[in-house]
């Protein structure tokens, strides 16, 4: 299991404008209420979902790159986490490639949302990375070494934005 935190990840014109596309769009393609297993959506409250398709290839050849593979096809969705959302600590089972890219601008401490992750299964130790504009956390289990991970409540008025991509 590898990760990787990433600043100044996308073109910062890019994530300017996924961003803009996506913050205050009315609806979504789905929610962490309608489609999510149990486990993984304990208590949180709604988590907006968009799949993001116009820029889907641009962000899978971004992704390829970085993991240094070939031809893995990504999915990609932009995640509005309203306040007092949160994904309790899970594994990802069937994922290879997971990519968070953080799209708060102004993000403060006291805002929440932050990721957390364990470097091992057996670490006592959670790792946190704040989720400030346009950094990546790139998780890597082709080694077959699964990573746990949470993002715990967002705390702030304003909700958290994130692109999340997942591969294999």
């Amino acid at each position: 299991m590898a990760v990787k935190i990433i600043d100044n990840y996308l073109a910062p014109d890019l994530a300017k404008l996924i961003m803009s596309k996506f913050k205050d769009k009315q609806g979504c393609d789905r929610t962490n209420r309608t489609n999510w297993d149990d486990d993984i959506r304990e208590n949180s409250t709604v988590i907006l979902v968009n799949d993001i398709n116009d820029y889907r290839h641009l962000l899978s050849e971004k992704a390829n790159q970085e993991f240094g593979t070939e031809n893995v096809t990504f999915s990609a969705m932009f995640y509005r986490w309203t306040p007092l959302s949160y994904i309790p600590p899970h594994l990802d089972y069937d994922l290879t490639y997971a990519i968070s890219i953080h799209l708060n601008e102004n993000y403060n401490p006291k805002n929440g949302g932050m990721f957390l992750y364990k470097e091992s299964p057996d670490s006592k130790h959670w790792i946190g990375v704040e989720p400030i504009f346009n950094r990546a956390v790139l998780s890597d289990t082709s080694d077959g070494v699964d990573m746990m991970h949470q993002v715990t409540p967002v705390t702030s008025k304003f909700d958290r934005l994130s692109i999340q991509m997942f591969g294999n």
